[in-house]
């Protein structure tokens, strides 16, 4: 007897974890910044840090209450002092500017009255511009608008404010492109931790 109350409390939870909580099915916008990290070997040789800021906005459309397709764009910046392949010491200057446009689908996995957790994968494109200087100031590598398509998978918790349009996120990505964008590697990878502000529409 004991074994069914469990059974159905079980069910239950399960029910009210992975069920529709009643919210429209809104668009949103939203913006958001955090930590960006390349996952390269030779990444220290070129930059002081695999660290960056990240920042961008998003773009979500509805398919259903559980699904949404999404578009995000955003920009990562870092500066270093590159090593230098004749002398070996640190000298000069070297930049790297990345546009990355993501596209693809978000599943929500479980919602509650507060909290939402999806599930999100689809494309993306890096968009790479890189220089570097010797101590002279001359370039001893520049290219432009460098960049192919890749893929990435990732999670985002949110945290929502009753009927509020507005609510928090938390979101990791990890990203791979199977072509590399950067001269000094066979592929590219990174991760991004960001937290963002959506607003939804008609609520």
């Amino acid at each position: 007897m004991k074994l069914k109350y469990i059974v159905i409390l079980l069910l239950s939870l399960v029910l009210n974890l992975f069920g529709q909580n009643g919210e429209k099915k809104s668009g949103y916008i939203s913006i958001h910044a955090g930590a960006y990290t390349i996952l390269s070997y030779n990444y220290n040789k070129y930059y002081d840090s695999k660290y960056g800021t990240i920042f961008g906005a998003s773009l979500g459309i509805p398919l259903s209450s559980k699904i949404r397709l999404f578009s995000k764009i955003s920009y990562f910046e870092n500066n270093g002092i590159p090593t230098s392949d004749v002398t070996g010491l640190k000298e000069g200057t070297s930049i790297l500017k990345q546009v990355l446009i993501n596209g693809g689908m978000q599943f929500k996995i479980a919602n509650s009255k507060v909290v939402n957790l999806y599930l999100q994968t689809g494309l993306t494109l890096a968009i790479i511009d890189e220089e570097r200087k010797n101590k002279k100031g001359n370039f001893t590598y520049e290219i432009e608008g460098n960049g192919n398509l890749g893929i990435f998978i990732g999670s985002i918790l949110e945290i929502k404010f009753g009927n509020s349009p507005f609510s928090i996120t938390g979101e990791f990505n990890y990203i791979y492109s199977w072509s590399p964008l950067l001269e000094y590697d066979e592929t590219y990878n990174a991760v991004s931790f960001v937290t963002g502000i959506r607003y939804y529409f008609g609520r």
